[in-house]
């Protein structure tokens, strides 16, 4: 149980990574950037030696693995790629990005994360990750409808206008339409 709670303070200094940068804090920001990733890297990686066991067959052991794999390759590419490239930089000029995934919903890396420790979980057979998931996913909403109220509104002045075009999380029908037709172009 303390590694999930560990994973829902590891939000908390995501968050203080948004609030730092809006304030141009550089040295806060990559602070909370390291705790924060930090926490939720070690969290997992204890619970999956403290819990993990297979009760699968070796089929659904690939099929869940590969799952997996794909998730955090998505989770790598939208929130430390797509955005990254622009936000993560020392001297960062804020950049909202409506490409890409950011095109099927304005926090992709919520579903994709989501994703990432469900498979995850399956694949190890593992209870208190599968907990933890759902625990987290419920943080990680929390955070990014906190990071709507406090901070993107004061980063991009077009924000409000992002919203009204493409969806919180879930991507929709026409978000998946723009995204296939914006991506055959490119």
């Amino acid at each position: 149980m303390i590694y999930i709670i560990l994973g829902i303070i590891s939000f908390v200094f995501m968050f203080l990574f948004d609030f730092f940068s809006l304030k141009q804090h550089t040295v806060l920001k990559y602070v909370s950037a390291l705790f924060g990733i930090g926490l939720i890297f070690v969290s997992t990686v204890f619970i999956l030696v403290t819990d993990s066991h297979l009760a699968h067959g070796i089929y659904w052991m690939i099929v869940f693995g590969c799952l997996t794999i794909c998730s955090l390759g998505l989770v790598i590419y939208s929130v430390f790629y797509e955005v990254g490239r622009k936000a993560y930089k020392k001297a960062a000029t804020p950049s909202l990005v409506t490409t890409g995934t950011y095109a099927l919903s304005r926090h992709p890396g919520v579903l994709w994360l989501f994703l990432f420790y469900l498979f995850l979980s399956l694949t190890t057979a593992n209870n208190l990750l599968f907990i933890a998931t759902g625990v987290w996913t419920m943080m990680n909403i929390l955070y990014v409808w906190l990071q709507e109220k406090v901070i993107l509104p004061f980063l991009f002045p077009t924000y409000e206008q992002y919203k009204l075009t493409t969806p919180f999380i879930i991507p929709t029908k026409k978000s998946i339409t723009n995204f296939i037709k914006n991506n055959r172009r490119n």
